[in-house]
């Protein structure tokens, strides 16, 4: 079975010697950016593709909101947690993050947290129903049944 690969960035070289540690330890293939510019840069040289990614928040340069959008406008599915001491909580900045812990959770729930967004990543999100039949489509023809059936019908 193929490990999953996981791209974690951290300014802090600490941080991503840990995620290198605990996470390799824990049957994923990890890859290692200390910021953003360097992490999109391994994302489109690597051929097999990445199959998750964990970022800081605050990182010189580009922080992981600003990263996370960069990602999500090429990858939309590709699952990114954030694994911040701090993050904004306006709902418009996390859009791009589809889960976030503080830092200092344990292994065990990052693991956790990790293949549940990995499970997820392999589902296509449904489809909404506006998106299927615009909503002002269905209302112009309900509009026009209203309008011609009295004039059909007598």
């Amino acid at each position: 079975m193929k490990r999953s690969t996981l791209l974690c960035v951290d300014d802090d070289p600490g941080i991503r010697q840990l995620y290198e540690l605990l996470l390799g330890s824990n049957g994923f293939e990890v890859l290692l950016a200390s910021d953003g510019r360097q992490a999109l840069k391994s994302l489109r040289s690597r051929s097999n593709g990445v199959d998750a990614v964990i970022t800081d928040y605050e990182m010189p340069g580009m922080n992981g909101i600003e990263f996370a959008h960069e990602v999500k406008r090429k990858n939309p599915f590709l699952p990114i947690l954030m694994m911040s001491g701090s993050a904004p909580s306006d709902e418009d900045s996390l859009a791009s993050i589809d889960a976030s812990l503080p830092k200092g959770t344990s292994v065990h729930k990052i693991v956790e947290k990790l293949h549940e967004l990995l499970l997820h990543s392999h589902q296509p999100p449904p489809i909404p129903l506006s998106r299927l039949v615009p909503l002002g489509s269905v209302l112009a023809g309900v509009a026009l049944l209203g309008f011609l059936a009295p004039r059909v019908w007598k």
